[in-house]
């Protein structure tokens, strides 16, 4: 077997191995392992804090494979990262401490792996010494070619770093500036203006969108924040899996001296007395995190029902009860009872009659004429918490059931404020981009600010409401800040507070589990799209098309 060879790393003439990376920079942590120089594949920012909405796998810098590409990366990387080495000034080049951070760094790095491409699909001379205007001019108008004026600008800059540092730089002779007396937005054709960069969310588009934000956050958020917990707690209850778990939690409660078993006392005096009622027990045992326990159909449930019954003889630890009873006395679980259809009809009645319940509509096709139709399945669930599903099914007791329904239909007809959208399992994930956007909108906080808003973050400032926060840009070292806000923005951040599973951060993932992190572009186009597709559902206006970023929040408040 014939191994690679190992890439060669070559050794700066300017920079030591051992001299760390990241020394100047703000923000560094305790207890974690900083970067060399000498590193050659990466130098991750472990020991910086990472602001909130950077990706762990954005937090670095990374170089190429190619030896001398990679050395030159380094060195510039490094000289970024540490304006005012020694060496640089000893080169004559001073510079102001911590101009640039490691995510300017870390794009530098990208153009400068572009350049090297470049390079070599043009064969240019390794020596930048031999290199042309013209040659450099090629390859700004190659990029020109591919990307945005503003994109190209940052190329122009990642050159000029080169031609910086090139007198500290190994194997790189002092480069002359081929574009003397122009900025960086000429050379790309990016020309000055005083109007601003970054435009603003068009009118059209802001308003429609706000409302639809404030429709999900003030009248749909309640229910199906509920459902969110309802279908947490039983992800959390899904601990008990295996049948080996499963096992040893039926012994552990065997093995507790106040254990009774629930025995029919309907069956008293007849050949089935005694017969323990096995769903009940399953409840008691998993405290209702599983009804099926000592299922006959399977051999593990046969098995539990054979163990109990066993524990019965040997102890005669039993508690005569009724089916009919709500709870058992003993272990205060909720039993199922029967329920009149009369009693069916009343609880149905005072749900309908509860302004804030809203009855979950199913999406249609938006071209027919029919009504949506109430999901029946979910609107059971609500109403009667998933005991009675069969009271709005028509395969039982038709007639009752289908008056009930019509019920239902007669406050969707009269009154549409009453509804919502079906969730399709995405409405938290949607919930959370209507904050996002409600806050951005009211605060006008950076994307990276309201990031960092943590649980708790909403206090008073000065006699004024107020969300603390971390003003990140230009220097990640400076302690919190405060943005004073009304109490709909307070009521949007204690809602994605509600949301979050993050220990610390309020626009954190819902769902760590599926790796469903905030990724705020995305989330915002697939509300706007969720909204427009609903539009027959909830009565909100129609978004029209138009561009939505996170920085441009901050724009239309200024435009």
């Amino acid at each position: 077997m014939t191994l690679p060879v190992p890439t060669p790393v070559l050794r700066s003439a300017t920079f030591a191995d051992d001299e760390p990376v990241y020394a100047n920079l703000p923000g560094r942590l305790a207890h974690q392992e900083m970067p060399v120089f000498g590193r050659a594949d990466m130098w991750p920012g472990d020991c910086i804090r990472r602001p909130a909405n950077k990706a762990p796998g954005a937090w670095l810098c990374s170089f190429p494979a190619d030896p001398r590409w990679n050395l030159l990366t380094r060195e510039i990387s490094f000289a970024m990262l540490n304006p005012q080495h020694p060496a640089l000034q000893a080169a004559g080049i001073f510079l102001p401490p911590g101009i640039w951070g490691l995510s300017t760094t870390r794009a530098c790095g990208s153009a400068l792996n572009l350049l090297r491409e470049w390079a070599e699909e043009h064969q240019m001379p390794a020596d930048f010494g031999l290199w042309q205007v013209e040659d450099w001019q090629g390859f700004i108008a190659a990029r020109a070619e591919d990307t945005a004026p503003g994109t190209v600008r940052r190329v122009v800059a990642a050159v000029r770093h080169l031609i910086r540092f090139s007198p500290v730089l190994t194997g790189v002779p002092t480069l002359e500036d081929p574009w003397p007396g122009q900025s960086d937005s000429a050379v790309a054709q990016c020309p000055w203006t005083d109007e601003l960069s970054t435009a603003a969310i068009a009118p059209e588009v802001w308003w429609p969108l706000l409302r639809a934000a404030w429709a999900y956050i003030d009248r749909f958020a309640p229910e199906i924040l509920a459902r969110h917990a309802h279908a947490t707690r039983q992800k959390r209850d899904s601990r008990m899996r295996t049948q080996a778990q499963l096992d040893a939690v039926l012994e552990a409660w065997l093995a507790d001296p106040g254990s009774r078993v629930p025995i029919n006392a309907h069956l008293a005096g007849t050949p089935g007395e005694g017969r323990p009622l096995w769903a009940t027990l399953s409840r008691q045992v998993s405290k209702s995190a599983n009804l099926a326990l000592f299922s006959p159909r399977s051999t593990a449930g046969r098995a539990r029902r054979q163990r109990v019954e066993l524990w019965i003889q040997q102890t005669g630890r039993t508690i005569s009860q009724s089916p009919r009873q709500r709870k058992d006395p003993a272990s205060e679980v909720s039993l199922p009872q029967r329920v009149s259809q009369d009693e069916h009809d009343d609880i149905l009645r005072r749900w309908l009659d509860d302004p804030a319940n809203l009855i979950p509509l199913r999406s249609t096709t938006g071209q027919t004429s029919e009504p949506a139709e109430p999901d029946w399945n979910e609107v059971a669930r609500l109403v009667y918490e998933a005991e009675y599903a069969d009271a709005l099914s028509l395969s039982g007791t038709y007639h009752r059931a289908s008056a009930r329904r019509d019920w239902i239909r007669q406050v969707v007809a009269s009154a549409p404020e009453r509804t919502r959208p079906v969730d399709t399992g995405q409405t938290p994930r949607m919930v959370r981009a209507a904050c996002y956007i409600w806050v951005a909108a009211l605060t006008a906080m950076r994307d990276s600010e309201i990031f960092e808003i943590t649980r708790g973050a909403v206090t008073q400032y000065y006699g004024a409401p107020a969300v603390a926060s971390r003003q990140v840009k230009h220097d990640d070292s400076r302690p919190r800040s405060h943005w004073w806000i009304i109490e709909a923005v307070a009521q949007a951040i204690a809602v994605a507070e509600a949301l979050s599973r993050h220990d610390t951060r309020v626009f954190g993932a819902i769902n760590p589990a599926l790796g469903d992190g905030f990724r705020v572009v995305r989330d915002i186009e697939d509300f706007i799209t969720l909204v427009n597709a609903n539009r027959h559902l909830t009565g909100l206006d129609e978004i029209p098309a138009g561009l939505v970023r996170p920085h441009m929040f901050r724009k239309i408040l200024s435009a």
